[in-house]
């Protein structure tokens, strides 16, 4: 796993511990490289399962813009 993937759980788990008390989601937006490793589909997994959250867009533009794109829309369609 990528060792940047770490950070965004720690500030995305403070998030939601703050939220105990106020109805607001978070609105968020992720930046992935998804189709190399298996830390990109598990965040947008995680944020879409999160009721504190509020996912607004999803960019994966890293190499193979289609590629990525194809592979984050069923993921997308998914979760539908």
């Amino acid at each position: 796993m990528k060792t940047e993937f770490f950070p965004l759980l720690i500030l995305l788990s403070f998030a939601v511990a703050g939220l105990a008390d106020n109805a607001a989601k978070i609105p968020v937006i992720l930046d992935t490289d998804s189709g190399d490793e298996m830390d990109d589909p598990w965040a947008l997994g995680l944020l879409l399962k999160s009721p504190e959250l509020d996912l607004k867009l999803v960019v994966g533009d890293q190499g193979r813009p289609e590629y990525r794109a194809q592979l984050l829309a069923k993921i997308l369609e998914c979760d539908q």
